[in-house]
């Protein structure tokens, strides 16, 4: 038998043999290669007049934000009027403020605004008391609008959020009527059993009687009222004894409604993040709901939910440029409190947000209005123009 000898090859030889080796190995895995796919890009949200453009992946939630300044309009000679173009993922049009889940394709939503007259509310003082009130020719009903705790007349007609939603009022066909609680120490309304001896009842009494007798409120002209926390616990109250035709509570879940077993169609504006309302305050409205639902009064209720801050957010308090609201965005953003979605982290009435805001921007009432719209991003227990459409749509369906 023949005796097989392996002879050791010298190292060129090896290194000859190497690409063949590889080349069967190649050969013996067949010819098929993987091809690395691109990434899609991520459909496009194109927002006209408003902000919240980007690309955000199919299924995120986004939220837009219509900015009449955003393309050089006036704020205070427009108001918002709807979202047009790809609007069919919105729960509804006429909302400042929209969130909705992205679809896969790109899309753009173009926030439209109509004129609106410039105007100034008249002040006067009755009894001691501020009450500004602007009565535009042609008006169809008279809004009254009650303030907070702590609150005034003069504070209704100057803060962005209520004038924001006083200009919608009037550009819908709205007088509006802004009168201050007799209380000047708490600020506040009172609601009493015994309505003949409430100074409050009677001043709002008589002022619909003056302006009544000065032609200002027709004879049978419909009137409403917005209220605001405590004032949103008074609205109910008065509008049941004046007969008003609707009564929408702001931070108040409308128990005195529900207490007068009133008729008036109520509807209920909560605030998701309210830290100022008893413990219960959802379970509360729910039951004023309720209660108006069994009883056949019409009635709608909402709760405001957080929303991201956004780099013009502070336009609209009309002292700021858009690079100033940016600068202040940014110093929120990177001073860590803002999360990856730009929510405020914490509350701002508990964080120390007001040591990153720039210098320039530090005066004390400005510092306010800021801490204002934190509040207001955070839904707090605060009033909020968010919900303007809403409004003026449930007292439309009671105001010719």
């Amino acid at each position: 038998m023949r005796r097989l000898t392996l002879v050791p090859l010298c190292r060129s030889a090896r290194a000859h043999l190497l690409p063949l080796v590889l080349a069967l190995a190649l050969a013996s895995c067949g010819t098929d290669t993987q091809t690395v796919e691109p990434t899609p890009a991520l459909p496009v949200l194109t927002v006209v007049k408003g902000s919240g453009s980007g690309s955000y992946s199919p299924g995120q939630l986004v939220h837009v934000w219509a900015d009449p300044t955003k393309d050089g309009a006036t704020p205070a000679a427009t108001v918002f009027e709807r979202w047009q173009g790809d609007v069919a993922v919105l729960t509804d049009p006429t909302m400042t403020q929209a969130s909705f889940v992205m679809p896969s394709a790109s899309m753009t939503l173009t926030a439209t605004y109509e004129a609106a007259a410039l105007w100034t509310a008249e002040r006067m003082v009755a009894r001691g008391l501020v009450v500004n009130s602007y009565f535009p020719p042609n008006h169809r009903g008279v809004l009254f609008h009650f303030h907070g705790t702590g609150g005034s007349s003069d504070n209704l007609v100057t803060k962005v959020e209520s004038v924001i939603f006083l200009r919608y009022a009037v550009a819908a066909g709205y007088a509006v009527v802004v009168p201050e609680s007799s209380d000047r120490t708490n600020k506040q309304w009172q609601v009493s059993v015994d309505w003949s001896t409430n100074p409050d009842y009677v001043n709002i009494s008589d002022l619909v009687a003056y302006f009544k007798n000065q032609g200002k409120i027709g004879a049978t002209e419909p009137l409403v009222g917005v209220g605001t926390s405590n004032g949103g616990g008074f609205v109910p109250y008065i509008a049941d004894l004046l007969g008003f035709k609707a009564s929408v509570s702001f931070i108040a879940p409308g128990n005195v409604h529900r207490l007068m077993q009133s008729t008036v169609p109520w509807m209920g504006v909560l605030q998701q993040n309210d830290d100022v309302l008893a413990a219960g305050w959802l379970e509360d409205a729910e039951a004023t709901q309720k209660d108006c639902i069994d009883r056949g009064v019409a009635t709608e209720l909402y709760v405001n939910e957080p929303s991201p801050l956004y780099p013009e957010r502070f336009w609209r308090l009309g002292t700021l440029s858009p690079t100033d609201s940016q600068a202040i965005f940014q110093s929120l953003k990177g001073g860590g409190f803002l999360d990856a979605n730009d929510f405020l982290i914490e509350s701002p009435k508990v964080s120390s947000w007001a040591a990153v805001i720039p210098a320039a921007y530090s005066a004390p009432d400005l510092m306010k209005d800021i801490g204002d719209q934190l509040e207001c991003s955070h839904a707090t227990h605060i009033f909020s123009s968010d919900y303007d459409a809403k409004v003026i749509q449930f007292f439309d369906r009671f105001v010719p």
